[in-house]
């Protein structure tokens, strides 16, 4: 990927992130010319920018945007949400372009062109024009795309009747047949292209013609350089290929798959030839019978006393063919038989209207209102059907259901489900009851299911609700332009390389902290105080400028917390909706910074907590008003720092947390047991949310009831040695606090000694050191504990924790070296044989085999050259 490139994804994800800002500041004040007009020039900067590459698609749908935004500074178009919606709509597919340039090292694939079609008519069509109406020759070509939509079938008997055979017979093999059109622009010569070499550029042709677009003129009036050409082709070619052909000028292409049939055109000479006026008859009979063998043999001897150049002998040729390969297709060997008595050509149905990119669908070729319509039709049939079976007339009802369905089917363009109609109205008869054409109609009519979505909404809007809530899910191009990343706008320098200066400060702490212990070794081991003292001297200077370079290196990695926090304006909004609830996002403390792993570690943690609190935590505006609260829920997030650590609270003015609730659920999910449930005080109760698998939800829906959300939460704070709090009182809401390091590029632990063995253990985490005398400890439960400040901490030895055989050392007083430390906000008491000092280190990851031992948090090298093990407290006790 060129710089270039690089520069523009780089700006491209600001301007994306600016636009989505604006967008919601707009939503709250419409009235803003200052906002508007900077979000006018965001989308128009970032289209420019887009032209300079080969991204048609990106280009177009900010082309759209643009004039939408146009129309509304001009005071054309109000603005509207519906407006948002789709602008949000649009840049979320841009953000999705932007993604794949930079994972496809820049390309994209061809295969957002109709995406981009559907985002630019969307947005032009709040202007009050469409995409047709935007430039004459685009409409001229859209306008005659309606009326050449269609292949023209009796020019399809032009190709040789074998070939068409073998076209058929590759069709039903599972090859594509596609009816192509392409539509130039009149002005197309006046741009550089050479709609005849397009064309000639069609894969896989295997008919084509040019048709004149509308009635030629005079020769005199006859304007050479207008286009007024359609040019027409058949192909095999997979719909991917024309797609990728026509990328720069989707618009100028429709393609319709055809059916195999289609290719069933008999030809040759209509008059001589033997002529059996009871044939057709006959052949009918048969089929209607069920008699295929029979409808095989009479056509057979049909073909024998016919000459083969006759139109009758092709016709049956074909009605041949389709019985040995498509045996139960009896509308299309109706049709060829119907054909063979008047010596016309055959009426194929095909699709009414071109089939565009990936609409494999049919919902997706009709509109919503054209839906519903179906949806009545068949419901219509479906009651039609259900009356009782007894009445006189019900031969009739069936054959006029069955025409009703088999209209829909046509028109929908499922015309394979045709001869299975046939069938089950031919059974239905038979048995004269309705049973087999509402056993048919259960199996091929999907469109009926839209029309009722509606009403089972209503009928469970519980179970509904929770199955639409999931705002990720709404997103149709896969996440939010807020869902992305970026560094800040001033730090242009390759985040490799500040990372690598970090690791190399980071040396540099490791290396200065060696000369305290050559000073030591000068002193005592070679009796040279001087040269001792300087040493300490230079150390002194050597340690103030390392300290300043890692708060500088630090300053350049840190970014402010709205960098996470931006992306909640759009998700509380989407949430909410989706939730029928209203809420008013508070951000504070946005500019607080802290280093760039710590502010992106804390995107995953707060998407639970603010999605816990929309879900669960703040009520329905009806249920507020009844609890005496404002119809709009509060929900605050806040940032600060304290000394060296981040401070991020969440908060909500909702129901808060029922302690009773919590208990019973735990209980009944099996976490606690029936003494504990009556034991634990109501703050031990809430902070049960946190255990793995609890949820309260009843409906497991994508948004919550999985129990996987602040278990997560804990997990991912813990990881970066964070800590998270919560704190809840019912019917006033809840308050979650999260703290976390400036930074974890440097560790300040503390060495305890053990067995003479030296490990690290998080100055984090370290409450206190004290000496606990043996008379103090006490046995409860079989665990050892003592009384501290009024607290009792349970005791661990070290080296039971570490599997190393040898009794915990005491001092002359009979005291126990006792560290303790603060794991899930409980006290913990480890005992170890003596304190050492604290130092900076910079922990290494363990790989390999030792790397999945969860005890170690990892590994440092200290200033004389040995290895210091850090523990994880978290995971050894």
């Amino acid at each position: 990927m060129n710089p270039l490139l690089e520069q523009f994804l780089s700006e491209a994800r600001d301007f994306l992130h600016g636009i989505a800002e604006k967008l919601m500041q707009l939503e709250n004040d419409p009235g803003s010319t200052p906002v508007m007009n900077e979000l006018f020039r965001l989308v128009h900067t970032l289209k420019g920018n887009s032209g300079l590459f080969e991204f048609p698609e990106m280009t177009r749908v900010l082309h759209a945007g643009e004039d939408l935004l146009d129309a509304v500074r001009d005071g054309r178009v109000g603005y509207s949400q519906e407006l948002t919606d789709r602008l949000l709509d649009a840049m979320d597919f841009v953000n999705l372009l932007v993604d794949e340039i930079e994972s496809n090292d820049g390309a994209i694939g061809s295969d957002h062109a109709q995406n981009a079609l559907r985002l630019a008519e969307s947005l032009r069509q709040l202007i009050g024009v469409t995409a047709v109406e935007v430039k004459a020759p685009v409409a001229e070509a859209s306008q005659a795309s309606s009326v050449h939509n269609m292949p023209e079938l009796p020019r399809l008997a032009e190709l040789p009747e074998q070939q068409r055979m073998a076209l058929y017979r590759e069709a039903l093999a599972g090859d594509t047949l596609l009816f192509v059109e392409y539509t130039p622009e009149q002005e197309c010569f006046f741009k550089g292209e050479d709609p005849f070499h397009q064309a000639r550029q069609i894969p896989d042709v295997v008919w084509q013609s040019v048709l004149p677009r509308e009635p030629w003129s005079a020769p005199a009036e006859l304007d050479a350089y207008h286009c007024n050409l359609v040019f027409n082709a058949l192909t095999t070619a997979a719909p991917e290929e024309l797609y990728e052909l026509f990328r720069y000028t989707p618009e100028q292409l429709r393609i319709v798959p055809l059916p195999p049939i289609v290719l069933a055109l008999p030809h040759g000479d209509p008059n001589g030839g033997p002529v059996y006026g009871d044939f057709v008859t006959d052949a009918l009979g048969r089929l209607d019978t069920g008699d295929m063998a029979g409808l095989e043999s009479v056509a057979r001897t049909m073909l024998e006393l016919s000459s083969p150049s006759l139109w009758l002998s092709s016709g049956l040729r074909w009605l041949l063919l389709v019985l040995e390969l498509e045996p139960g297709n009896r509308y299309a060997q109706r049709t060829l038989i119907e054909s063979l008595g008047s010596l016309t050509l055959p009426v194929w149905t095909t699709p009414e209207t071109a089939v565009e990119a990936d609409s494999e669908l049919v919902g997706e070729r009709f509109s919503e209102a054209d839906a519903r319509a179906f949806a009545d039709i068949l419901q219509a049939q479906r009651e039609i059907l259900g009356l009782p079976d007894s009445d006189a007339w019900l031969p009739g009802r069936l054959n006029a259901a069955a025409t009703a369905l088999a209209a829909c089917q046509r028109s929908a363009g499922r015309i394979e489900a045709l001869p299975t109609l046939e069938a089950a109205l031919a059974e239905a008869l038979d048995s004269v009851e309705a049973a087999p054409l509402l056993a048919w109609l259960d199996a091929h009519a999907p469109l009926d299911r839209s029309a009722t979505a509606e009403s089972e909404a209503e009928a469970a809007p519980m179970q509904v609700r929770n199955a639409l809530i999931d705002v990720e899910s709404d997103n149709k191009f896969g996440r939010r332009v807020e869902d992305s990343y970026v560094g800040p706008k001033t730090l242009k320098v390759d985040q490799d390389k500040i990372d690598n200066l970090m690791g190399l400060i980071g040396e540099m702490v490791v290396a200065k902290n060696s000369l305290p212990y050559l000073a030591s070794r000068a002193e005592t081991q070679y009796g040279v105080r001087e040269l001792g003292r300087e040493i300490k001297t230079q150390y002194a200077v050597i340690n103030r400028i390392a300290e300043e370079m890692q708060d500088a290196i630090m300053q350049v990695r840190m970014m402010p917390v709205s960098f996470v926090f931006q992306r909640f304006p759009r998700l509380v909004r989407d949430t909410s909706r989706k939730l029928a609830k209203e809420v008013n996002l508070i951000l504070e403390g946005e500019n607080t910074e802290a280093d760039k792993n710590i502010v992106e570690a804390l995107a995953d943690p707060l998407i639970h907590i603010v999605r816990n609190s929309l879900d669960h935590g703040i009520e329905t505006p009806e249920v507020r008003r009844a609890a005496g609260k404002p119809p709009a829920g509060r929900l605050t997030i806040r940032a600060t720092q304290e000394a060296d650590r981040v401070y991020i609270e969440i908060s909500d003015d909702g129901k808060g947390i029922d302690p009773t609730i919590i208990k019973r659920k735990a209980y009944e999910k099996g976490i606690i047991d029936e003494s504990t449930m009556e034991r634990l005080s109501d703050q031990e109760a809430v902070n049960l949310v946190f255990a793995a698998g609890f949820s309260t939800a009843e409906v497991i829906s994508d948004l919550s009831g999985r129990g996987v959300g602040m278990d997560v939460v804990r997990s991912a704070v813990e990881k970066v040695n964070g800590t998270v709090s919560l704190e809840s009182e019912l019917g006033k809401g809840t308050l979650i606090r999260l703290s976390l390091p400036l930074s974890m590029a440097v560790t300040n632990v503390m060495i305890v000694e053990s067995d003479k063995q030296i490990f690290g253990v998080p100055m984090d985490m370290v409450v206190e050191t004290v000496r606990v005398s043996r008379s103090a400890i006490r046995t409860i439960k079989k665990r050892q504990t003592t009384v501290l400040r009024g607290r009792i901490v349970p005791l661990l030895a070290l080296n039971e924790l570490l599997a190393i055989d040898a009794e915990p050392y005491a001092n002359e007083d009979d005291e126990l070296a006792t560290l303790v430390v603060r794991v899930h906000e409980e006290h913990v008491g480890i005992v170890v044989d003596d304190f050492r000092e604290t130092v900076d280190i910079i922990l290494k990851p363990m790989a390999g085999i030792i790397g999945g031992l969860g005890g170690y948090s990892g590994s440092a090298l200290l200033g004389d050259g040995s290895v210091l093990m850090v523990l994880n407290p978290r995971e050894l006790v």
